[in-house]
């Protein structure tokens, strides 16, 4: 393992977004900090304004941006066999190097304060000691196991099987529990309502279907999108689904409500990542056309960043409130005050 520290962000690419009218003023006070330093979470900043993390290794490629419970995040890089830590606290990255022949598909940190991962190529998932860096590796249920789309609940991580069409769980101690589900294509997202429920989704399909861990049954919501091609818990229990024209929020007593995308006539959203905010504001990614954002109120809107030919993915909110996401079109992680 090695730690290093974060350097001061890097200012943006360009001057495009009304989001930058305080960007002049944090530059003059350095974000509160010196190089090796970042902002206290509960510093007073000047009006939102964005950010690009200097990565661990020169010419890596960030991916698999998870939080952790401090307000810090996790990315793999893969292409310098790495899992890296962010402390925004304290203002430091720790490097943790992985096998020869790692490839990290997905990670998240578990309430046993492991941060688990797959590696879909090994057929087998890892958790990582954040404390003593050691790497414990899992067997899947079989030989053509592939773990993606990882979700963490207080028994265990959660993760979708797509070659299997299953679901599963796996305890802090190896243990997996292995389900089958009504999907004929399972699609690789999953979310968890209030009653403990644990949601995916088919391709093609706008049906979610919710398997209850206690009774080992399946619940079905026809959401009325045109298909299902994202999912996240909501803070009221409930989840957000993402289609192709339309994200819809469904309350947990099964209300549904669908609120129209902005598009130009017969042209469809590539939404394919989503993450609440601290005030109930919904955030996602289109692989087309950037970051858009569900407000308070219902209304769908794109979201100007002052950064040119994004990508996103991997959209993650801290607990600290802040915005962080993984730009593919370049393999770094950008992040809004």
């Amino acid at each position: 393992m090695n730690d290093s520290t974060i350097t001061s962000p890097s200012q943006p690419r360009s001057r495009r977004s009304r989001l930058l009218l305080g960007l002049a003023a944090t530059a003059a006070v350095a974000v509160a900090c010196t190089a090796g330093a970042v902002t206290p979470a509960n510093a007073i900043l000047p009006s939102p304004s964005w950010h690009e993390l200097t990565l661990a290794t020169p010419g890596g490629f960030a991916h698999a941006l998870t939080a952790d419970p401090a307000g810090g995040v996790w990315y793999a890089d893969n292409s310098n066999a790495q899992i890296v830590h962010v402390s925004y606290a304290t203002g430091t990255t720790r490097v943790y190097p992985l096998p020869a022949g790692t490839y990290v598909s997905d990670e998240v940190q578990g309430a046993d304060g492991s941060l688990w991962f797959s590696d879909p190529f090994a057929k087998v998932m890892r958790s990582l000691d954040p404390v003593s860096g050691t790497i414990t590796s899992f067997p899947l249920a079989t030989t053509g196991s592939f773990a993606n789309s990882l979700m963490a609940s207080a028994d265990g991580v959660w993760f979708v099987d797509s070659s299997t069409n299953h679901i599963g769980r796996i305890a802090p101690d190896g243990t997996l529990l292995d389900t089958d589900t009504p999907a004929m294509y399972l699609q690789g997202t999953l979310a968890s309502t209030s009653d403990g429920r644990v949601w995916s989704s088919a391709m093609v399909s706008p049906i979610l279907d919710g398997f209850d861990p206690a009774t080992g049954t399946f619940t079905s919501i026809d959401t009325g999108l045109d298909s299902v091609v994202g999912l996240a818990p909501a803070s009221d229990g409930g989840l957000w689904a993402a289609g192709g024209t339309e994200i819809a929020h469904i309350d947990p007593t099964g209300a549904i409500t669908r609120l129209p995308i902005p598009l130009p006539p017969r042209e469809r959203a590539s939404v394919h990542s989503l993450a609440e905010g601290a005030h109930g504001e919904l955030y996602f990614a289109d692989q087309n056309r950037g970051l858009g954002t569900v407000d308070a109120s219902g209304s769908v809107s794109w979201t100007a960043t002052p950064f040119t030919g994004i990508i996103p993915d991997d959209v993650t909110v801290t607990q600290t409130g802040l915005l962080w996401f993984v730009d593919l079109s370049n393999g770094s992680i950008r992040w809004r005050l």
